[in-house]
């Protein structure tokens, strides 16, 4: 897989450690990758498309608080819970890491 992202602003050997760990995830527009409480597993680098960051209001209504565009960094490393849903806006291509072997990569 041809770096993109984060891993393309990484010296070596930082980036190739998280190339080892990436997977492509295609998200249909409208399918949604995290939701708002759960537990934080993943993180990644926004290919193509766009994600929408939403986080539910007191009467039940959603905010959008953000959009993730390409070549952004999506997820919230070293927090245990989501604080937004991250949905697909468009059809989306994504680079994800698992976040604890994320964590790990950052951490040596």
């Amino acid at each position: 897989m041809e770096q993109e992202g984060i891993e393309a602003r990484l010296p070596e050997p930082a980036a190739a450690a998280l190339a080892r760990i990436a997977r492509l995830r295609v998200l249909a527009r409208g399918e949604s990758l995290v939701w708002e409480g759960h537990a934080s597993d993943l993180c990644g680098t926004l290919a193509a498309g766009a994600l929408k960051l939403c986080k539910g209001t007191e009467d039940g209504r959603e905010a959008i608080v953000g959009l993730v565009l390409p070549g952004d960094f999506f997820g919230r490393p070293f927090a245990e819970r989501t604080g937004f849903s991250a949905t697909a806006a468009v059809e989306s291509r994504l680079r994800v890491y698992p976040r604890s072997a994320f964590e790990a990569a950052v951490r040596a």
